[in-house]
């Protein structure tokens, strides 16, 4: 309870809010951007292990978020966050798996090679809709509540 409380302190200005907000979606960038690198390293060993923390980093970023009230009755911000993280808690659960499943076989028969390319196709074109959708959000929340940007803001990849 103290938690919450201290939690809803904290988030009293705009700046604070927005720093919550997309600590949680960078938090769950970074793990997918690990996971992505491993892939390509064919790594897949660490990249399994990599997968677990990506749905642990989820959950505890949904969790987060969920606790976190609407900033002045605007509650876009936050939900776009959350789409992003619902996305790639999906990813790490099910495409990136199946991908890796294929990517672990080695040679790939001419119909597993397709759907290969179809996860990272949905995946990519999936990925660039909900990035776009959270971007989008952060800088209309900043414009709102007049924050200054020091440097230019660097998008998600």
């Amino acid at each position: 309870m103290i938690l919450l409380l201290l939690l809803g302190a904290c988030l009293s200005s705009p700046s604070d809010y927005n720093t919550a907000i997309m600590d949680q979606a960078m938090r769950v960038e970074e793990e997918a951007l690990n996971i992505t690198r491993l892939l390509q390293e064919r790594n897949f060993e660490e990249a399994q292990s990599a997968f677990q923390r990506g749905r642990d980093q989820t959950r505890r970023s949904l969790e987060r978020l969920e606790r976190i009230s609407a900033f002045r009755g605007d509650d876009s911000l936050r939900q776009a966050a959350i789409r992003f993280v619902v996305f790639y808690n999906e990813l790490f659960t099910n495409e990136y798996q199946e991908a890796l499943d294929l990517l672990q076989k080695g040679e790939l028969t001419m119909e597993e090679s397709g759907r290969l390319s179809e996860i990272l196709i949905d995946i990519s074109r999936r990925g660039v809709d909900v990035k776009e959708d959270l971007v989008n959000e952060h800088l209309a929340f900043i414009r709102r509540y007049g924050l200054i940007v020091a440097r230019k803001p660097q998008p998600l990849s």
